[in-house]
């Protein structure tokens, strides 16, 4: 990982209000907004080749967005939020992260209950089994 990848991704995050931003080589080689793991996922798989190796900032990093990177290549992850079970996974598959904050789980959006996503992955640790349950359950469309 470089730093100027991981400082590049996260200033450009916080600055255009993006949902994600893609680093690699110091350019920004992914940028897009939205809710939910299906942005990040339609841009990985449209633009894999560019994201191999690539740093990448998001809001919110929860086991999915875990799964999403390790499947995906990328070779760091930078988190405003993320769980300990994104660390977990990301750690398990020598994914580089940081974090502006560390929690034990990714709320709902109404913020009174665990984030269904972060709830049904809770003991898949295989990305294959992980990216399934994704689509399987709606949470993303797989191609």
């Amino acid at each position: 990982m470089s730093d100027e990848d991981l400082i590049l991704a996260r200033e450009t995050l916080i600055r255009e209000k993006a949902a994600f931003v893609l680093a690699r080589d110091g350019k920004i080689v992914g940028l897009e907004t939205g809710q939910g793991v299906q942005p990040l996922w339609d841009f990985l798989t449209s633009h894999e080749a560019e994201a191999k190796d690539a740093t990448l900032a998001d809001k919110i990093v929860g086991r999915a967005v875990a799964f999403i990177a390790v499947k995906f290549g990328l070779r760091c992850v930078f988190g405003e939020i993320l769980s300990d079970g994104a660390r977990a996974v990301l750690e398990k598959h020598g994914v580089c992260w940081a974090a502006e904050k560390q929690v034990p789980l990714i709320l709902n959006r109404a913020g009174d209950g665990p984030c269904p996503i972060e709830k049904g992955l809770r003991t898949i640790s295989d990305t294959e089994q992980a990216l399934q349950f994704l689509s399987e359950n709606g949470f993303f469309r797989s191609p």
